[in-house]
């Protein structure tokens, strides 16, 4: 399906064949797993948020979909992760319950690590709500990436550097480096976001 930017208007909607290849990058491994209501199931919760800290990517499975987290939020003994790379299946138990919906709309998860789930559904293109919000329960594995990240730049709350160098990271940034910011909510640093 092919949709025009900015719109609900269908512009080409096809089925092609083509040869795939498929990579795997394996610096993934999981570092944390909960029940619906966020018992326990392997590793814990402080070995996910001291990954966090260190910069590390998150990845979620949620029933057989695995994303990235956009965005994490770390409170006392609790992660929250913002999921937007979902877009609305058919469901069913059909053949075509994997397909696109034929109104495409994204799915916003915000999943935490007391097995609680939050969706909302937007209609491609604008705001306009295509499903009510739904909360449900489910299990969750926590994924995070294996790579060293290096922390360039710290800043306090006046701008001020207090470690590192702006000019490292400029140079980083513009080499193509992945970048993550953390942002302290609160003096103690307990309430933190992750970008």
């Amino acid at each position: 399906m092919k949709w025009a930017y900015g719109g609900q208007e269908e512009i080409l909607h096809d089925i092609d064949y083509a040869s795939l290849d498929w990579f795997v990058d394996p610096c993934w491994r999981r570092v944390y797993s909960h029940s619906e209501t966020g018992a326990r199931f392997k590793g814990t919760i402080n070995d996910l948020i001291t990954a966090i800290d260190q910069g590390h990517r998150v990845r979620v499975k949620v029933g057989g979909k695995v994303m990235e987290a956009r965005a994490l939020r770390v409170t006392t003994g609790y992660v929250h992760a913002q999921l937007s790379d979902q877009i609305g299946q058919k469901g069913g138990i059909g053949e075509d319950k994997l397909d696109l919906t034929d109104e495409a709309y994204w799915i916003w998860s915000f999943v935490d690590t007391n097995g609680g789930i939050y969706q909302e559904h937007f209609f491609y293109g604008n705001n306009t709500e295509a499903a009510p919000a739904s909360v449900t329960t489910s299990p969750v594995d926590w994924f995070i990436d294996t790579r060293p990240w290096s922390r360039l730049l710290e800043v306090d709350t006046t701008g001020a550097v207090s470690s590192g160098s702006k000019t490292d990271l400029q140079t980083a940034i513009r080499s193509g480096a992945n970048i993550r910011l953390k942002i302290y909510n609160n003096a103690d640093g307990i309430d933190k976001y992750v970008y």
